[in-house]
């Protein structure tokens, strides 16, 4: 069924050129149809953090209940955030639905936000999804004041008046500016340093109005939500009315008001500070057109209160007047009319968001003391503004030197005092006192006297303590804890600088500097090794000869036997092809160096000449000149004895006769250092002994 509904003019003061709706569809909804309808938060504002929870409306379109369907979002095409409605939602009904995860929004700049509902057999997707654009934006932060309209009449206000502007000079005096639609600069005019704004479209302009709208409304309605405010005014003679934008708010034309009436006596506008202003006005006509949507009443029409002339919102930080109003020249009473006029802008003119007042606290660290070196630097801010702010310069130096500048990015609410530490640290290796200037720079700030400040920091002379890296050390080792001057305790109960170990463990200094106090410590783990001592002795059986490994300390051997032949046992046995005396050399090898022993030793064939030359002992050996001889014989023999050199040159002998006990002193101290050979005769029994002279 198709329908065509025709209006036409009510014959007195709305008159309607006869205009219909054509061709419109009325039909049974259908059963399963949802959707998302708006987003309905976060707002654009200037204060946007890092955790903002994302709530949508959803709207039942369809005839039947639904529960337990998925909705999603996505910001700026990143990931999909899908939870699901477990309530009710029935037919028609609208509800809220705020997901449990948040969106990040703390950069400044626009995204992109999109909604939806992904009910399982929808019968109307295209009903589905919605999508917003929500800004984090600058705060505004200036005072600058504009009235704002077309220049279709070469640069005359619109009706040709000019009590608009006379109102701008009563709130501004000369701090405002005329622009037109058709050449401003929309970034330049709804930026930070812009407190108020009047759009004007009445008259022929509200075509050029309407348009401008069109294409900033985004801008607009972001630089209200930093904190800007709007009047946004129309009485057209043109055009059906527009869309003001800021969720749905019109411009209704025409509707023609002739006695206005405010709607709460309590409104500040009656309050002043123009006065008188009284509570009713009529004109001819007051008002061109009436508003209408979500925003709270200001003016009505006296006769049909239902028809809202003038109305107000906040929006985000700031604040929105909407209006169909003629100039007050067609008002009256005339000088009521104006104030009120001049009532509203005043109530306009000062931005909640401005001025901006940020002070530096304090520095909080570093605070002074011992041991000081790369140090990390924390600040106290405070927002002294009733507004939020973010992307805050802070910077320090140190003793006049080269400034440190970063970027506080998070949202540093209003009236909050705020904790940052830089990235960057401050050099307080040397001791003494330090400058350290801190300060806050902020566009817009209207206090500079108290961004910045200056703080002594007092590093005091520490000693610097370094014992060593642990490790392994040969025989001994010194520690020495340094600061020469300074009181010293060690864990061993020395209070010298210096301390000499030889015994494995750990070992730890405390320096304490006499002045300042300040104390270091160290501490060091260390293994001792000792140098190695090389000694054996050995048992000859013929000339098999058994040797046993007295060292110490030692980690391997190397035997030289005399004769040619080697071994690296630790206790070896070597068998020599022929009697003789052998010069054998034991060296001992470990981590801490090598140390070697020698000993004279003779091999004999008959194992009768070996018992009794193991009967037969000579000390000492080596000797510096003198040795004993000591012979303890099984029976007694008859004795002679003879001492050669390596010439083969007897120097020395003796005919002891028949001995089975004696003691006998060999003095060959006359004789240069060397190896000698002792023969012994007993009986028909020979048998040899070096003898080492060594003075």
């Amino acid at each position: 069924v198709q329908f065509r509904i025709f209006f036409a003019s009510d014959g007195s003061v709305n008159w309607y050129d006869g205009f219909a709706f054509d061709n419109f569809k009325i039909a049974d909804p259908l059963p399963d149809d949802i959707g998302v309808i708006d987003i309905t938060a976060p707002n654009s504002a200037p204060d946007l953090g890092t955790a903002e929870s994302v709530t949508v409306e959803i709207q039942n379109f369809g005839t039947l209940s639904q529960t337990g369907f998925p909705v999603s979002y996505q910001v700026d095409g990143g990931t999909i955030v899908t939870e699901t409605f477990t309530g009710t939602l029935d037919p028609g009904a609208i509800a809220d639905f705020t997901f449990a995860a948040t969106a990040d929004f703390s950069d400044d700049g626009d995204y992109a936000v999109c909604a939806w509902t992904s009910l399982a057999g929808d019968d109307d997707v295209t009903n589905d999804s919605i999508c917003e654009t929500i800004s984090n934006l600058l705060p505004v932060t200036g005072d600058d004041a504009y009235y704002i309209y077309s220049n279709v009449y070469g640069g005359s206000e619109p009706w040709f008046t000019v009590t608009n502007s006379d109102a701008m000079d009563s709130v501004f005096t000369d701090g405002w500016d005329v622009a037109y639609f058709e050449d401003l600069d929309p970034a330049a005019i709804f930026s930070a340093a812009t407190c108020f704004v009047w759009l004007e479209g009445g008259d022929a302009m509200a075509n050029e109005l309407e348009d401008f709208l069109n294409d900033n409304i985004v801008l607009i309605e972001g630089w209200v939500a930093s904190g800007g405010h709007l009047l946004l005014n129309s009485a057209p003679n043109e055009g059906d009315g527009m869309d003001f934008g800021f969720d749905g708010t019109e411009l209704v034309y025409s509707w023609y008001t002739n006695t206005a009436e405010i709607y709460d006596d309590a409104h500040p506008t009656i309050a002043g500070p123009f006065l008188p202003v009284g509570t009713t006005w009529t004109g001819g006509s007051w008002g061109h057109a009436s508003v209408e949507g979500d925003f709270d009443t200001v003016v009505i029409d006296q006769f049909t209160p239902s028809r809202v002339v003038v109305a107000e919102k906040d929006w985000g930080a700031g604040h929105v007047v909407f209006g169909g109003m003629t100039p007050t020249f067609f008002h009256s009473p005339a000088p009521e009319a104006f104030n009120w006029r001049a009532n509203l802008l005043a109530y306009l003119a000062d931005c909640a968001t401005a001025p901006i007042d940020l002070r530096m606290n304090a520095l909080v660290a570093p605070e002074g003391g011992c041991g000081m070196g790369e140090e990390t630097v924390t600040v106290e801010i405070e927002n002294l503004s009733g507004v939020p702010v973010s992307d805050v310069t802070v910077g320090f130096t140190v003793d006049g030197g080269p400034a440190t500048e970063e970027v506080i990015t998070d949202v540093i609410d209003a009236y909050e005092v705020y904790t940052y530490t830089f990235v960057a640290t401050a050099d307080l290796s040397v001791a003494g006192d330090h400058t350290i200037a801190t300060y806050v720079d902020y566009a817009g700030d209207i206090d500079a006297s108290n961004d910045e400040i200056e703080t002594t920091v007092t590093s005091l002379e520490t000693p610097t303590v370094d014992l060593g890296s642990n490790g392994t050390y040969c025989d001994e080792l010194t520690l020495d804890a340094g600061n020469p001057g300074s009181n010293y305790v060690w864990s061993t109960g020395a209070t010298t600088q210096e301390i000499v170990i030889t015994e494995s463990g750990t070992y730890s200094v405390s320096v304490t500097n006499p002045v300042t106090g300040c104390v270091a410590t160290d501490d060091i783990s260390v293994t001792m090794e000792f140098s190695p001592t090389a000694s054996f002795t050995y048992t000859a059986v013929g000339l098999t000869v058994t040797f046993t490994n007295t060292s110490t300390g030692g980690a391997s051997y190397s035997w030289n036997f005399g004769d040619g032949g080697t071994s690296t046992e630790a206790n070896p046995t070597h068998v020599y092809t022929s009697a003789g005396v052998y010069n054998v050399t034991l060296t001992v090898t470990n981590g801490c160096g090598s140390d070697f022993y020698s000993a004279v030793l003779s091999a004999a064939n008959a194992i009768d000449d070996v018992e009794l030359a193991s009967m037969t002992q000579l000390y000492p050996n080596p000797t510096s000149g003198k040795t004993v001889l000591t012979m303890d014989f099984n029976q007694s023999y008859d004795v002679s004895l003879e001492v050669t050199n390596s010439l083969g040159q007897v120097v020395w002998s003796a005919l002891p006769g028949m001995v089975q006990y004696k003691t006998i002193e060999l003095d060959l101290s006359g004789y240069a250092d060397g190896v000698y050979t002792l023969t012994v005769h007993a009986g028909d029994h020979v048998f040899t002994k070096p003898v080492v002279l060594n003075k």
